[in-house]
């Protein structure tokens, strides 16, 4: 430092040992900056940090008469390093400040560099004078004394930024966290893994229902999550996502969707737990009131399809009905004068036997006459033919009977007393083509009294069920005929009627299936899935009884009807 101005180097000694015993404030570059700034007659002096061109931080020190703009005001403060020269420069022609465009009549700009890289300059500048190339010597000797002798006074520098920045980021996410914790309709808290809630919003203590002493407070959500979410925090993951319940049936259920994230401490164990949940109750309410609509609408298309197919049936039924009613008119009365003219047929002859006989016995040579026309073999079979003309006729005149009975349209879809017996055998009449070359059918009457009932709709579900019979038990393939057993009896109040067969059964997987519309077990074709669902309809709505199967111990399926005797009118469903 040989060379240097004693009083000067005097001044810069106590500033130094002043910084050291006060301790507050190691390294006051500002009082060192006035110093030599008094010293060589400048009236502002910056002491700029940096990082590139852009100011870290910076001292600065001027003339209090002096408009001085400071860089950290600027969002990106820097300084016009395309100015600068690598060693120490003293200008003495009019020029402007590296920073804040200040006209300067002299200055004295002195780089520093750390490792060939520019980490600070020291500029001196004067708004009138000349600075001596002597003063400018002992300045630049002086900052880069202080230069290499404190290097540290940049790392603090540097650390003080950094934290100033960090002090500054913090401070802005703290108020950016404070406006949402205070402002948003989400419950935000925090609480320990035992429960023991530490913060919490406004909406999550009306939510939590929280008393006024916080030492109460505790979170302890309900969610079937819960065990795999502890699971997951107390590794230190985050979860979201997650639908807890928070309430009792006092205060009010709400429900939630979570997210919980676990603050760790040293020991890497979980010392806090963040959480934010959003009331999701009106979207659950709303999707499960979309859902209930939903099966109210599917329950709906159910039944419009079901009364569809019921009324298409029945229509069918009807046309069939009218049908058969048609056909039977028109066969009755040709059937009518043929019975008539077989009746007279019979009486003639009855008179040509008669006579003949007696010309037998007047008439001699006879016997040969007889023998040749083979007479007496048409006497002996005459009667015969005769007797199962008759029984013939009779087994016309049931059909016909049977399907008017089937048929007839004055009582149809209206509740008359009616015979279930006399309805089971004109359908058994009706269908005996689906049945008499695979089964015997046996009936075993014991109810023999009038019931109150759809008679038309009856016929129409011990069709369905008798055909249904007949089907399975042709499925066996077996050579000899199976049986199909019905049984009427009275149970109470209700008359019951029990349709078995000697078929394969009801497959049990089945057999909870088999009066759902549209399901069916027959191939493509073959059947709709409707008779026993239409069946169960007219039994269960139209008559308030009950029809159900069920497989008997020694094989095959047994229907069984069950109705009131009498129908309480005014509740039937159209």
């Amino acid at each position: 430092m040989a060379g240097i101005n004693e009083m000067l180097l005097g001044k810069i000694h106590a500033v130094l040992l002043n910084s050291v015993l006060r301790r507050g404030e190691k390294y006051n570059l500002k009082h060192l900056l006035n110093v030599l700034r008094d010293f060589l007659g400048a009236d502002l002096c910056y002491w700029f940090f940096l990082d590139g061109s852009r100011i870290l931080s910076m001292v600065i020190d001027h003339d209090e008469q002096i408009e001085v703009k400071f860089p950290l005001l600027s969002a990106d403060p820097r300084i016009e390093l395309h100015r600068l020269s690598s060693t120490p420069r003293l200008s003495k022609s009019r020029s402007a400040s590296l920073y804040g465009g200040i006209e300067l009549e002299s200055s004295l700009t002195v780089p520093l560099h750390e490792k060939d890289s520019l980490i600070a300059v020291v500029e001196f500048g004067s708004l009138s004078e000349k600075f001596s190339s002597e003063k400018a010597s002992q300045v630049i000797a002086i900052i880069k004394y202080l230069h290499n002798v404190y290097e540290s006074v940049y790392e603090d520098m540097h650390r003080f930024e950094t934290s100033r920045k960090l002090r500054t980021e913090l401070s802005h996410a703290e108020r950016q966290f404070r406006v949402l914790f205070e402002n948003t309709q989400d419950i935000m808290l925090s609480f320990k893994p035992d429960g023991k809630l530490l913060t919490v919003n406004e909406p999550g203590r009306i939510a939590l229902h929280l008393e006024a002493d916080p030492e109460l407070w505790g979170f302890a959500p309900v969610s079937p999550d819960i065990p795999f979410l502890r699971n997951l925090v107390r590794h230190g993951n985050a979860v979201s996502d997650i639908e807890v319940v928070l309430g009792t049936e006092e205060t009010g259920i709400r429900f939630y969707l979570a997210t919980f994230v676990p603050e760790m401490d040293i020991h890497n164990e979980v010392s806090v737990i963040h959480g934010i949940l959003k009331d999701i109750t009106d979207r659950i309410e709303s999707q499960r009131s979309l859902w209930h609509t939903n099966m109210e609408l599917t329950k709906a298309k159910q039944m419009l399809e079901s009364t569809q197919c019921q009324m298409i049936q029945q229509e069918k039924l009807a046309s069939i009905g009218q049908l058969a009613a048609g056909i039977a008119h028109e066969i009755n009365n040709p059937l009518g004068f043929i019975m008539s003219n077989h009746e007279m047929l019979k009486e003639y002859l009855a008179r040509l036997i008669a006579y003949t006989e007696r010309l037998e016995e007047r008439t001699a040579g006879y016997e040969a006459l007889k023998a040749e026309l083979k007479a007496a073999k048409a006497m002996e079979q005459c009667p015969l033919i005769i007797k199962d003309s008759d029984e013939g006729f009779s087994r016309i005149s049931a059909i016909i009977k049977s399907l008017k009975d089937f048929s007839r349209t004055e009582t149809r879809g209206e509740l008359a007393p009616v015979l279930l017996e006399k309805l089971i055998e004109d359908t058994l009449t009706v269908s005996r083509n689906s049945w008499k070359y695979v089964a015997e059918v046996k009936t075993f009457f014991e109810l023999n009294e009038p019931v109150e009932a759809y008679g038309d709709l009856l016929n129409q579900v011990f069709m369905n069920i008798i055909v249904n019979a007949a089907q399975a038990i042709a499925k066996l393939g077996k050579k000899e005929p199976g049986e199909i057993r019905i049984t009427t009896y009275r149970d109470g109040g209700e008359a019951v009627v029990a349709i078995a067969d000697t078929g394969p059964g009801i497959p049990d997987e089945l057999i909870n299936r088999i009066f759902d519309p549209f399901f069916t077990t027959k191939p493509i074709g073959e059947g709709t899935g409707l008779g026993l669902s239409v069946s169960y309809d007219i039994i269960s709505k139209k008559h308030k009884g009950h029809l159900y199967a069920e497989n008997m111990t020694g094989g095959g399926a047994r229907f069984v009807i069950r109705i009131p005797m009498e129908q309480q009118h005014g509740l039937e469903d159209e």
